[in-house]
C-alpha cells in the first residue's frame, strides 16, 4: 500500500502545498504539452502544409490547433495527462517543498488505526502548530485490567 492512501490520526501532520509550488506545477504542465505540440506540429508541418489549404490561409495557426487538440485527445486517452501532472507536480514540491500547517490534536474515541485515535473530520485550530506528545496505548474493554 502506498503512503500516500493512509488514513490520518491524531498526532500526525497536515502537510499543505505552497501556493509557489501549484503556479510552478501549473507552469510546467502547460510547458510540457507546449513543448510536445512543437513536436507533434514540426513532424508533420511538411505535409500538412502542402496538403491543406487551411494551414496556407491561416499562416500555420491551423497546423498548431490540430495537432494541439491530437495531443490532448490522445494524452486524455492513454493516461498521458495524468503522467505529466504528476510529474510537474513532484517537481514542483520539490522546489516549493510542502510545509507543515499544524497537527491533528483530536481523534475518535472508540477508532484506532495503527494503535492512534483516527481523525475527525472536525477539528479545532491551535494558533501554533506543535507536535503533539505520543498518546499512551489504548485500554481496549477486557484486557490489561
Amino acid at each position: 500500500m502506498s503512503d500516500d492512501l493512509w488514513a490520518a490520526r491524531e498526532g500526525d501532520a497536515l502537510l499543505h502545498t505552497s501556493v509557489m509550488a501549484d503556479i510552478l506545477g501549473g507552469v510546467l504542465e502547460v510547458a510540457a504539452y507546449a513543448a510536445i505540440t512543437t513536436v507533434g506540429c514540426l513532424a508533420v508541418a511538411g505535409a500538412v502544409f502542402l496538403a491543406t489549404g487551411a494551414t496556407i490561409a491561416t499562416g500555420g495557426v491551423a497546423l498548431v490547433l490540430v495537432v494541439g487538440a491530437v495531443v490532448g485527445i490522445t494524452a486524455g486517452l492513454t493516461g498521458a495527462d495524468l503522467e505529466i501532472s504528476s510529474w510537474c507536480e513532484s517537481a514542483a514540491n520539490w522546489v516549493f517543498p510542502p510545509v507543515i500547517d499544524a497537527f491533528i490534536t483530536s481523534g475518535s474515541h472508540n477508532v484506532f488505526i495503527n494503535g492512534k485515535k483516527a481523525a475527525r473530520a472536525a477539528g479545532k485550530m491551535t494558533a501554533v502548530p506543535v507536535a503533539p506528545s505520543e498518546p499512551a496505548a489504548p485500554k481496549l474493554p477486557g484486557y490489561g485490567r
